[in-house]
């Protein structure tokens, strides 16, 4: 029998099944370099982003990331994460910092590209950050980034159909 705070994890994408336990691999900093990436398009701006496909690596996310990955590249790109979904979330569902050391940007993407929310949330928050209407992925890059480059709510994604259709 699944207690009440696992249930509720599954449906909030950064928590875990236990609170105070970490998904597999979550503390590995070598695990980003096992991940697939994927560049993006936000207006003028790309975004190199690890893909977080499956129910670990969406748990997981930037959980114990390094400050200096999420720097700029030397390429120009700019690093980040998108989570993808085998299917449409509801707004209720979000995501939180839990063991995350540094501010982030999300930003909530309908299927057709367009951000539907986009907000700054602090290292450590415990509290969960939703988006304002249903999504398909998000996006999260270094904290305040999205505000730097203009990114908002109703910009558009240019993402690789196929990373859509990689979700598990």
């Amino acid at each position: 029998m699944m207690g009440k705070s696992a249930i509720i994890s599954t449906t909030l994408v950064l928590l875990t099944c236990i609170p105070g336990c970490d998904p597999p691999g979550a503390s590995d900093p070598t695990r980003f370099n096992h991940m697939e990436t994927t560049d993006l398009r936000i207006a003028d701006h790309t975004f190199r982003c690890w893909i977080a496909n499956n129910n670990n690596d969406r748990q997981a996310g930037f959980m114990y990331v390094e400050a200096e990955l999420l720097e700029r590249n030397e390429d120009g790109t700019y690093p980040g994460m998108v989570f993808v979904f085998p299917s449409q979330q509801p707004a209720s569902d979000g995501f939180w910092m839990r063991n995350v050391p540094v501010p982030l940007d999300i930003a909530f993407v309908k299927a057709d590209g367009t951000i539907v929310t986009a907000k700054t949330m602090a290292a450590y928050d415990t509290s969960i950050t939703q988006a304002t209407a249903s999504y398909r992925y998000t996006i999260e890059a270094k904290g305040g980034l999205f505000g730097q480059l203009g990114i908002s709510e109703g910009d558009k994604v240019e993402l690789d159909p196929d990373v859509l259709a990689s979700a598990q």
